[in-house]
């Protein structure tokens, strides 16, 4: 009889778990094995060829991948406020290895922590033809993050085929170019949409100089999903079929959700949805813990709140930038946020434009009108003192 997929993965990668043990390697008290693709050599940050899976089909995650349809043991998620990339579809999924001792960290706020072995998965795709959903999709690119344990989280990244039917390692990087239909039947080009190298993964996902994931946190994933029957909160589909906490989740309503910007049903604030999408789309490196902390522009939810406690001029109201790269199309705008003036605010500018110096630096060629807009009206609704 031959072993089942979920079996294989798990013995694949037993004499790894075996090595890390005798070796001392920390990994809390998870007894599962890592997921493929561990790490041989903990000291590489990145894997050099041959020491990760080639192909994403060794990772063993999907039932059917080129409609995205995860195995059993893999659970797919949402998030409430999504990083902007190009305006590219995503695909979000987390495989924890199972056992006693493998539970997720669960905080009400907080990013959860996951047990070695975790893999987190994102694949980005378009739609061959708005109108028609039927066509399918076109697969770019689907990127994992491992928890190895002590030696962190390894990113990788896998490039799709043309034909959608295989995804391989790829380690490089590269611009692509992509193009579809929209709902209007006009079509959309995206002639240098960015696949990334492993080592670029760092740009967003580098907390207090380590490698983290920047999503799962519980006001990122309380919503909805539809697992089959019907839409189901995702927490508590985590929490009632998987067991995947290390505690009982408060109640739903008890529980604070991002807004989500572009739903007109969410009856949050104009201000608030403008927060939680400077929060997805800029505060991985724009917060305390960033790798940009030093230029003191904090663009993380707790850090806008016009009613708590941290001064506007971190969240760059009439603050001098530190710098603005090489923004030549923004010269001329002297502070980052301009309180009503959204045409005075560089803030606002290098999300507007898309030649050096937009912002996010990484994972958009494309200006994404809508989130221009919402930040455009943000500062100028802003009651605020005008600057001197």
């Amino acid at each position: 009889m031959n072993p089942s997929p979920t079996i294989l993965r798990l013995l694949l990668l037993a004499g790894v778990l075996l090595l890390a043990t005798a070796c001392g390697e920390e990994g809390g008290s998870c007894p599962g094995a890592p997921a493929p693709g561990a790490n041989p050599d903990p000291n590489l940050a990145y894997p050099p060829v041959g020491t990760a899976p080639q192909t994403l089909a060794e990772w063993d995650l999907f039932k059917d991948a080129s409609t995205q349809t995860p195995k059993d043991d893999v659970i797919a998620y949402e998030v409430s406020s999504p990083l902007f990339t190009d305006y590219a579809l995503k695909h979000r999924f987390m495989y924890v290895p199972p056992g006693e001792g493998c539970e997720v960290g669960y905080d009400e706020l907080d990013k959860w922590s996951f047990p070695k072995g975790t893999v987190l998965v994102k694949t980005f795709a378009y739609p061959v033809d708005e109108r028609d959903p039927g066509l399918g999709e076109q697969l770019i690119e689907t990127r994992l993050l491992v928890n190895e344990g002590r030696s962190g989280w390894r990113p990788l990244v896998y490039k799709w085929n043309a034909e959608g039917t295989a995804a391989d390692l790829f380690l490089v990087g590269a611009i692509v170019s992509v193009s579809y239909i929209l709902e209007d039947g006009s079509p959309r080009d995206i002639p240098t949409y960015l696949i990334p190298a492993a080592e670029d993964c760092k740009g967003c996902h580098d907390v207090s100089g380590s490698i983290d994931p920047i999503g799962p946190a519980t006001p990122m994933l309380n919503v909805d999903n539809d697992y089959g029957l019907g839409p189901e909160n995702q927490i508590d589909f985590m929490h009632e079929e998987f067991g995947l906490f290390d505690r009982t989740p408060d109640p739903v309503d008890a529980r604070f959700v991002y807004p989500d910007p572009f739903d007109d049903g969410d009856p949050s604030s104009d201000t608030d949805k403008a927060r939680a999408y400077l929060h997805s789309n800029c505060a991985h490196c724009h917060s305390e813990l960033g790798p940009v902390d030093d230029k003191e522009l904090f663009l993380d939810w707790e850090s806008t709140d016009p009613d708590g406690d941290t001064d506007p001029l971190h969240w760059g109201v009439c603050k001098t930038p530190t710098s603005a790269g090489n923004a030549d199309d923004c010269a001329g705008l002297d502070l980052d946020v301009v309180p009503g003036a959204a045409d005075e605010s560089l803030l606002a500018c290098r999300v507007e434009i898309t030649t050096d110096g937009l912002m996010p630096p990484i994972a958009r060629s494309l200006q994404h009108t809508e989130g221009l807009e919402l930040i455009e009206a943000w500062i100028d609704d802003m009651n605020l003192p005008p600057c001197n």
